[in-house]
């Protein structure tokens, strides 16, 4: 069974009403002006410690483990288990990554790391959570 479109809520509080897709938060263009707002306010990636030198780490470890530890597909991605990014004291530390290929990291990164909007959990209880677990918008 299908539900209905339902009208869509803008941003900043003016309505726009569009009728928009059951599933969806906002229309299109609403959508993408909010993540236009949102990406502006991020640090680039350099900024976040994605820079040369995560490059060459990424680089290294992709070609010493190139399977996804999950599925064991080729991977894509090198990601921190602690979710910590590379500016962390482990940052670059191999005993801190992982190879993942994209569905595996994107299902970690949601699940575990606090990405899109969901908490962020942790394996041990002595840690705080990393980022907010309030949805930015």
């Amino acid at each position: 069974m299908t539900r209905p479109p339902h009208p869509c809520p803008g941003i900043d509080a003016t309505p726009c009403g569009t009728p928009t897709p059951a599933g969806t938060p906002r229309c299109p263009p609403c959508q993408a002006t909010l993540t236009r707002r949102l990406d502006a306010r991020r640090p680039n990636a350099a900024a976040r410690g994605y820079d040369t030198r995560w490059q060459n780490t990424r680089a290294a470890y992709l070609a010493a483990h190139p399977a996804c530890v999950t599925c064991g597909q080729p991977a894509r991605h090198v990601d921190h288990i602690d979710g910590a990014g590379p500016l962390a004291p482990n940052g670059h530390d191999w005993t801190n990554l992982q190879s993942l290929c994209h569905p595996c990291h994107s299902r970690k990164t949601a699940t575990t790391d606090g990405g899109w909007g969901h908490r962020t959990t942790t394996t041990t209880t002595d840690q705080p959570p990393r980022r907010p677990a309030t949805r930015p918008f």
